[in-house]
């Protein structure tokens, strides 16, 4: 079976060089999904909203959502040119989807299959974004995020549900047809933009120490969610909202 069979094509839309995005940065986003901001986050920044990281992840480590509600520094960053605005360079006008804190403990054994993000929404197109700002230094024996460049291209892939070492079900797509996924190397006050579409997974941390990350996804304001019933009337029981409004 050809891997075009797994796919629902949704036509990527190019970012466009502009005030704050130079050509160089815009076309190697275009090309690979993803794109590196080398010090991108001012160490004043880190240094504000670092103490309410790391005490809300204590709380509990394996899930930290909508952390701009929880963190009034990170709140007062979202809707700045920092995150807000960075995202809205690459994605055009655009409104908060999630905004999380992910770690993986110190010598933790922890995959996040291949997956996209996209995958969870049901969008009615491609516009949407994630920036992606480590707390800790990432590298590959911590467990760093790994993209597949040139995957954002394809469309929504098919998805089947894989189970992590906690037994948390996921979604994991084929990942044989692709060529070597790149690692994404990160020191505090980097970022990484990434496409909703790019295949990217993680492993486990060898290391002693944790590493810990943000992320705050974005969806162009005229990008729907197509969720189904079911499962919209229970996330609007839970969250008190409609989940695929504006977070």
């Amino acid at each position: 079976m050809a891997i075009d069979d797994f796919i629902e094509p949704q036509a990527f839309r190019p970012a466009v060089p502009g005030p704050g995005l130079d050509e160089e940065t815009a076309a190697f986003f275009n090309a690979n999904g993803y794109a590196i901001l080398r010090d991108h986050v001012p160490s004043e920044t880190l240094d504000a909203i670092r103490g309410d990281v790391e005490a809300l992840v204590q709380q509990n480590y394996r899930s930290q959502k909508d952390i701009h509600l929880k963190s009034a520094q990170v709140g007062d960053a979202l809707p700045t040119d920092l995150i807000q605005g960075t995202v809205e360079r690459f994605n055009g006008p655009s409104e908060l989807l999630q905004s999380f804190a992910f770690t993986k403990l110190p010598n933790e054994v922890r995959t996040k299959h291949w997956h996209q993000d996209g995958v969870y929404w049901g969008l009615s197109d491609s516009r949407v974004c994630c920036l992606f700002v480590p707390m800790t230094a990432t590298t590959e024996d911590n467990g760093c995020i790994w993209f597949v460049p040139g995957t954002h291209k394809l469309g929504r892939m098919y998805h089947r549900v894989a189970t992590d070492e906690f037994g948390l079900q996921n979604l994991e797509c084929e990942m044989s047809a692709f060529r070597d996924p790149v690692p994404m190397i990160l020191q505090p006050g980097d970022a990484v933009i990434a496409h909703t579409y790019t295949v990217h997974g993680s492993f486990h941390n060898t290391t002693d120490e944790p590493r810990i990350s943000l992320g705050f996804h974005f969806r162009n304001q005229e990008t729907e969610l197509r969720l189904p019933e079911p499962y919209r009337k229970a996330q609007a029981e839970k969250l008190g909202r409609d989940p695929a409004a504006a977070a």
